[in-house]
This record gives structure tokens, sequence and C-alpha cells, in this order.
């Protein structure tokens, strides 16, 4: 399904993809870009309910739907910033829903920290499953967070079951609450 979609393409990156042929798999990199919705958009509102579909236990995606929905023409500062990782390399007026691999939310806390509110992976694509057909997507995204906020302290709270990807990502824990982690900007 093909969305008019007024996302700014903010970077490229590349994620693992698992093609099999003939009993044989091959680990392939492929393109991938890194894209901020807009939040003035009802046409990225529409992208974010197609991916309703990605609910399940323990799955971001309505809260990101509600922040978005609560934040659409009414937070001018930019506070609240959305992101995608799609698969898509190009023609960012039209964004295909079925492209996008992941969602991330990023809040800003103070002129120095920056929240990651929620990072959702598509349920199809978590590699908790060693043979999911892409890889590293959660990282990609974090890698361009990362790349994005260079200056600033990146902070977060994880859920239990995702502490083992934050820390293999340069997250640490910053308080005496295990899941509360901090990647702290380089100097």
């Amino acid at each position: 399904m093909k969305i008019n979609f007024k996302g700014s393409f903010i970077q490229s990156a590349v994620v693992s993809k698992r093609e099999s042929f003939n009993n044989n798999t091959e680990i392939k990199s492929i393109p991938v870009s890194f894209v901020e919705l807009q939040k003035n958009s009802a046409n990225d509102l529409e992208t974010l309910n197609n991916l309703k579909t990605w609910n399940r236990p323990n799955s971001f995606i309505l809260d990101i739907l509600h922040d978005f929905q609560f934040t659409l023409n009414k937070d001018k500062s930019n506070k609240f910033r959305f992101f995608v990782l799609t698969q898509q390399t190009s023609n960012f007026k039209t964004l295909e829903a079925e492209k996008i691999l992941g969602i991330t939310e990023v809040v800003t806390r103070d002129k120095n920290t920056k929240r990651i509110e929620y990072l959702q992976t598509s349920p199809e694509f978590i590699n908790i499953n060693k043979n999911s057909k892409f890889q590293k997507i959660g990282t990609t995204m974090l890698n361009c967070i990362k790349k994005m906020f260079f200056d600033k302290n990146l902070v977060l709270h994880s859920v239990n079951n995702a502490l083992e990807f934050y820390a293999k990502n340069g997250f640490v824990p910053y308080v005496k609450d295990i899941t509360r982690l901090k990647y702290f900007k380089r100097k």
C-alpha cells in the first residue's frame, strides 16, 4: 500500500538480509533509510495507523501512535520526534508501509539529553528469531540516533528482555534501577 508521505530523509544505513537459495543461506547487506515523520502531516498519521498490525504483547506501536496523535499539530517545539527505518531509498513523498522495518520516538528532556521513548522493530523481523529475514534493525536505528544526536546524552527505560540488546549497543545503567540506561555523548 502506498501512502503520501512527507517524511524527511535523515541518513542512509545498512541492515542484514537473509536470503535462501537451494538450501543455501546467504546474508547480504542492503541499503535502508532513516526518515523522520512530520507531525503536521495527516499522511504520516495514516502511515502509523497502517502499522497497527504490529500490535502484539510487549509491543509499543499503539503507544507511539497515541503520542504521534497527541503531538499532531500541537508540538511546535519539536520536543517529540518520530523516525522510521525503511527499505525505501528514494521517493520519500510516497512511503510504502510494508517496507518499514522499525520505528522510534525520541523526546527532548533538556538541552543535553534525548530520551528514546520507544524503539519498535516490526514483529516479523525481531531478531530473537535468528532466522528472521532482516537482522540488525534495532541496532541500525540506535546507530542512526547516536549519529544524529552525537552531542547529546541518550537515555531510555528498557524492558527486562531488551537489557542485553541495549548493553551490546553501548548503553549502561545510570541509576540503581538497572532498566534505566544511558549512552554518554562523545566528547
